[in-house]
């Protein structure tokens, strides 16, 4: 198997090149790891509904269930973490809902909101859950120009709707957390187009921090150590959690690791980052796999091209492109869903080892495309 190292410094880059493992790279892997269970959501055309996979060791392939996750239409506004998939929508009575989907205990609860504002009065921009709240970004017009900004805390450990409003300067984009603080990526629409980062201390519900960005901050997300990320095009910034402290690394042209587009992020326990990317000049496929390590600040990117051959890839998997990245830290494997040629409704879960050891798993062909996956 074939594999792209691209190495990353602070202010600075060094393209590494490519590596060869040794041996046939499109040979499958012996060691089909341990006993394993991932729960595959996946998406049939407006569908999202949930298969739950048992992984047998000793086999190569996979035998599957299906499981009482459904939902009618894909949620526009969503936050997947850990065994949580959490949700928003607005219901026919212009009233907002919340909907935290446990797949460990395959348990969903449901919270009505928004019943003091009137749901179709406002735009929900961002949603995350935590141990005790959850936290929902939305903005309200004031005037046919002007909107104000709030992020709702609600506190979930009591049983009924209990919530603080905390203003904000600046659109909400996006959300994460750590170290008791919400960390809110800004958006000024109104007059700079700058982004900006807002610190809300959890404990207290009230704003602590404010610091302008640039143009073309494109995320933010906990990261290792659970210091906070933020994405640009060309670098990104990390934040300590405690100090807010910032530390940035740039990215060379060409070179750039690309998870500022990903649409899953999964960390192993090491600080390595899973995620899907877009091929560029490393690949014939729109969008691939790839692992950045934080620690060492290089990426390592998986063409598909590079560890199945042809005949594979093309008569097989039918494989179109990426869809999701996730990994299995029981078994040191690389989840990656796939979609397959011309077909809306078809894809594939693929399992390969990582790097120094590359090398091909097995494949599962599934009903609907894979969206993103839970590990047990």
């Amino acid at each position: 198997m074939k594999i792209y190292n691209l190495l990353f410094a602070i202010l600075a880059m060094v393209v590494i090149g490519c590596t060869k493992s040794d041996g046939d790279s499109n040979s499958t892997h012996k060691n089909n790891g341990v006993k394993s269970t991932y729960t595959l959501l996946v998406q049939d055309k407006e569908k999202l509904s949930s298969i739950d996979i048992n992984v047998n060791g000793k086999l190569s392939v996979a035998t599957a269930t299906e499981n009482d996750f459904t939902l009618s239409s894909i949620p526009k506004i969503a936050h997947v973490e850990d065994n949580y998939f959490s949700y928003y929508r607005k219901n026919d009575n212009c009233k907002g809902e919340i909907t935290v989907y446990d797949f460990e205990e395959n348990r969903a609860d449901s919270k009505i909101l928004f019943e003091d504002l009137g749901a179709c009065n406002l735009k929900s921009n961002a949603i995350l859950r935590t141990e005790n709240s959850l936290f929902i970004a939305y903005e309200i017009k004031t005037s046919t120009k002007i909107s104000d900004y709030y992020v709702r805390a609600i506190d979930t450990s009591s049983e009924e709707i209990v919530f603080t409003d905390i203003a904000l300067g600046h659109k909400p984009v996006e959300m994460a957390f750590a170290n008791d603080r919400l960390f809110v990526l800004t958006l000024d629409e109104e007059l700079s187009g700058k982004y900006g980062i807002d610190v809300i201390d959890a404990q207290i519900n009230l704003l602590i921090y404010h610091d302008l960005l640039t143009f073309d901050a494109r995320r933010i997300f906990k990261g290792p150590n659970d210091n906070i990320i933020v994405s640009f095009d060309d670098l990104h910034m990390t934040i300590d959690k405690n100090s807010l402290a910032v530390a940035t690394t740039k990215y060379g042209v060409g070179t750039e690791p690309n998870f500022k587009s990903a649409s899953t992020l999964k960390f192993d326990g090491s600080g390595r980052l899973y995620y899907d990317m877009p091929g560029g000049a490393h690949s014939i496929y729109p969008v691939i796999s790839a692992v950045y390590d934080f620690e060492k600040n290089s990426a390592i990117l998986y063409a598909y091209e590079n560890f199945l051959s042809e005949a594979q890839r093309k008569f097989e998997f039918e494989i179109e492109s990426t869809t999701m990245v996730s990994y299995d830290e029981k078994n040191d494997f690389i989840l990656i869903g796939y979609k397959k040629i011309g077909n809306d409704n078809r894809g594939g879960l693929l399992r390969i080892k990582p790097a120094p050891n590359p090398a091909f798993i097995d494949n599962l062909n599934v009903d609907g495309v894979p969206h993103s996956i839970f590990v047990e």
